[in-house]
């Protein structure tokens, strides 16, 4: 078989968290994660071509550009299991869509309470007047924020992994139970969905797309521009700044900070809607 090459464009990827965020991770990233954060930019590619041609077929290759950045992580959690919260259970689920596509969605509960952080800065008690800002900064080997003071001056260097979501005197298992609650929340006023039927649909909207059923099959209703700045574009953009992030920086301790946070609540969504089974049982996933 003659062997075909051609050229992949990172310019969309590029315009999404700047090239030099993306420069770092293709220097940071083993093989095996570059790779798929290759094939997800193919698949962006070629999506975006499809605009108003056949945005059907274009949108079922944006969810595989999703699935694909999520699947880097993967392999990147493999990589540095000493490192990480214990995940095994779930990184062997990288063929199950519901596992998948069920990732960003819990990222993005995480994200909103993040960002008004990073974009707005913080005060401490009693010191409300005085508000920091906080400044992403790369270097060869490391994405850290550092908090800068009125005047500009830099002040502490803040390793993103290392920091913790807190609620008041909750403690971290009813904080994962409130990002848990907030998702289900979210879900229900954004789709009125409950947990279960959001990851069944969501998953298997592009099954939908492809294939007939019994009583006809399902045609899209927006083209890819639309799905791309309705959703799309923040997606690839905070999976992407997860993988800069993920391969700048280490956790302080397994079991402590947002990547176990995370996780902690990724694996009950998983495990409360039967994406994947518990450790006990004979298989720990439902193949999709």
């Amino acid at each position: 078989m003659e062997k075909i090459e051609r050229s992949i464009s990172s310019e969309y990827f590029s315009e999404l968290v700047g090239k030099e965020v993306l420069k770092f991770i293709q220097k940071k990233a083993p093989t095996k994660v570059w790779w798929r954060i290759v094939k997800a930019m193919d698949h962006a590619e070629k999506a975006m071509l499809l605009n108003d041609v056949d945005d059907e077929m274009g949108a079922i290759r944006l969810i595989a550009a999703e699935e694909e950045l999520v699947v880097s992580i993967f392999e990147w959690l493999k990589l540095n299991e000493s490192k990480m919260p214990e995940h095994s259970d779930l990184v062997r689920s990288y063929k199950n869509h519901q596992v998948k596509l069920m990732f960003y969605p819990v990222l993005s509960v995480m994200h909103e309470i993040i960002r008004p952080m990073i974009q707005e800065g913080v005060s401490f008690e009693g010191l409300e007047h005085y508000q920091m800002t906080i400044v992403p900064k790369i270097d060869s080997n490391s994405i850290t924020f550092h908090l800068h003071d009125q005047d500009g001056k830099e002040i502490i260097p803040l390793n993103p992994l290392a920091t913790v979501i807190s609620l008041d005197d909750k403690t971290s298992d009813e904080v994962s139970d409130s990002l848990f609650q907030e998702l289900v929340n979210r879900i229900k006023h954004s789709h009125n969905f409950n947990l279960k039927t959001f990851v069944t649909r969501r998953s298997d909207f592009r099954n939908k797309l492809l294939y007939s059923e019994d009583g006809g099959f399902m045609t899209g209703g927006d083209t890819v521009t639309q799905l791309l700045e309705n959703g799309f574009h923040s997606t690839f953009r905070e999976l992407l700044w997860t993988i800069a992030i993920l391969l700048g920086n280490d956790p302080i301790s397994p079991n402590l900070g947002l990547v176990s946070q995370f996780i902690s609540v990724y694996r009950r969504v998983l495990l409360e809607t039967k994406a994947m089974r518990g450790r006990g049982d004979s298989a720990s996933t439902i193949t999709n």
